[in-house]
């Protein structure tokens, strides 16, 4: 019997995956023998770890399938997402700074906005944006987080950026997870949180606060949306999903512009 053909979107899927393997391999090779003298004392520990870290990938896929899994799908969702907000939030807290260069910006303009209602009175925040506007939606985020929590009497602003950042994370964890649970069942959504799991900079991402990390999570929401609006069997749910894939691609696209290629890939 003939093997049916690969369709053009399945063969551009593929060949797009393949042509990241070069790319993986390329960075742990440079990592592994470059010439520089930090690797060149660590070079076995580098060689060791990513021999490691690639068993353990593999028996993480394979781990996947096992049946408690299935039986505390919902258990085990929501573990992972509190595992993920509770280290970010102690991480973050840990890792405490005082913002310079572009969030430093940002970030004391939004405390200008938020405490006197105006920053572009001054000349360094005005010279700043009129050059790179592109980030005044974080800055009208941080105002917005800023006066919320202050009327809660909770002052504690770097904190209060960091919950807000690590809130948005974890919606996003659940969006990848609900994503893949509806196209590839449970054993793929399974998959990525695992992998989720072993991304050892997720764990501390959050404490940027910057526009990278406020809008991470909208490009699953987008995309999750859009599965959501095109598997629904009513009207409601239809307008529902599609009104949400539109308020995360302008929530989104306000923090940083890429996140409007998932909206565009998905229409």
């Amino acid at each position: 019997m003939d093997k049916p053909k690969m369709g053009l979107m399945r063969t551009l899927l593929l060949a797009g995956m393949g042509l990241m393997i070069p790319c993986y391999l390329f960075t742990a090779g440079n990592t592994i023998f470059a010439p520089w003298e930090l690797y060149n004392r660590n070079r076995p520990v580098l060689f060791l770890l990513t021999v490691v870290c690639f068993v353990l990938l593999l028996a993480l896929m394979r781990a996947a399938k096992h049946p408690f899994f299935a039986r505390h799908e919902r258990g085990v969702l929501v573990g992972f997402a509190l595992f993920y907000f509770v280290v970010q939030m102690g991480l973050g807290a840990a890792m405490r700074f005082e913002p310079i260069t572009d969030l430093e910006q940002c970030y004391t303009a939004g405390q200008l906005l938020a405490d006197v209602g105006e920053f572009g009175n001054l000349e360094r925040p005005f010279i700043y944006f009129t050059r790179y506007p592109h980030n005044l939606g974080l800055v009208y985020l941080f105002a917005g987080i800023f006066r919320f929590f202050g009327a809660l009497g909770w002052h504690d602003r770097f904190m209060q950026a960091l919950l807000v950042c690590s809130a948005l994370f974890t919606m996003g964890l659940l969006a990848s997870a609900g994503l893949c649970r509806r196209l590839g069942g449970g054993v793929a959504k399974t998959r990525v949180l695992l992998l989720f799991a072993a991304c050892l900079p997720f764990l501390y991402c959050t404490t940027e606060l910057y526009t990278d990390a406020f809008s991470l999570a909208f490009c699953s929401i987008i995309v999750y949306a859009f599965v959501r609006t095109r598997g629904a069997q009513t009207m409601r749910g239809r307008v529902g999903f599609a009104l949400l894939f539109a308020l995360a691609a302008f929530a989104g696209a306000q923090l940083r512009a890429t996140s409007l290629i998932a909206a565009i890939g998905c229409l």
